[in-house]
């Protein structure tokens, strides 16, 4: 199983901030990123905000490559907070 470090943990403002930096998977490339995530009420729910940004030596298609794989995640996330279906790699 191949491993990479996404990021390490910077900030923690709780229940609503998490905030993390590193080269999000990008080791082999001289990048970093710093993502965060902040829980925000919204009617009778809570609303999950993604803020990512990166610098570094960024291909072009960094942007898209980095939106889809967010969009992924998310239903990803969603199924488990919905139902407690576990992702599984096929």
């Amino acid at each position: 199983m191949a491993q990479a470090l996404f990021g390490t943990v910077t900030y923690i403002k709780r229940p609503s901030v998490l905030r993390l930096s590193g080269p999000l998977g990008m080791s082999r490339l001289p990048v970093s990123s710093t993502y965060e995530y902040t829980l925000e009420p919204k009617g009778a729910g809570t609303a999950l905000k993604l803020t990512h940004r990166a610098i570094g030596l960024l291909d072009s298609e960094w942007h898209n490559a980095h939106d889809q794989g967010w969009k992924e995640l998310w239903v990803h996330l969603r199924a488990f907070v919905e139902t407690g279906k576990r992702y599984a790699a096929t």
